[in-house]
């Protein structure tokens, strides 16, 4: 993916993205030279990792919501958008919590794609925590503060966590 990714937005005209700009006047970019537009990207590539995933659970999530409530909710009068708030949104608070979770974690985790695609640059702009742990441990061959990293890393997860479970996971029954 962090290939396909690279060649899209390839800082000449061989690039996806610069070719489609060209056709609005618009002069290519140095996407992974530019601190802020290579930020940019490698985030935009980690919401496009997730994107597919997070619509399953989502579908799954719309599935198991009983029929019978939307019918309800219709023959009292409900418009569309109070159903949406009423019923599906709050039926769907598991899977927002899940989802918030897990993304989270995942965002925490992001190497691959700083690795291949800027290695941490331009000036440290896309150096996520992990590149910097693989950084100390295995390329600086400094083990015990990338193992204190790896530690302070996970309290910081914990602790998101935990405040995500208090707002947001609550049980649900219908």
């Amino acid at each position: 993916m962090s290939g396909i990714w690279a060649w899209l937005f390839k800082g000449n005209d061989t690039g996806i993205f610069n070719y489609v700009l060209s056709w609005f006047g618009i002069e290519p970019q140095l996407f992974f030279s530019d601190s802020k537009q290579a930020l940019i990207v490698l985030a935009a590539l980690s919401v496009f990792k997730v994107c597919g995933s997070t619509m399953v659970y989502y579908y799954a999530g719309l599935k198991s919501i009983p029929t019978h409530l939307y019918e309800a909710a219709k023959m009292d009068g409900a418009s569309g958008w109070t159903i949406f708030w009423r019923i599906t949104f709050v039926l769907l608070l598991p899977i927002h919590f899940y989802v918030a979770i897990f993304t989270t974690i995942g965002s925490f985790q992001i190497f691959d794609s700083a690795y291949l695609l800027t290695s941490g640059g331009p000036n440290y702009a896309t150096m996520t925590i992990v590149y910097y742990l693989y950084q100390e441990g295995f390329v600086g061959l400094r083990m015990g503060y990338a193992s204190t990293l790896a530690y302070v890393l996970f309290f910081i997860v914990l602790a998101l966590s935990l405040v995500q479970r208090k707002f947001m996971g609550k049980d649900l029954q219908y």
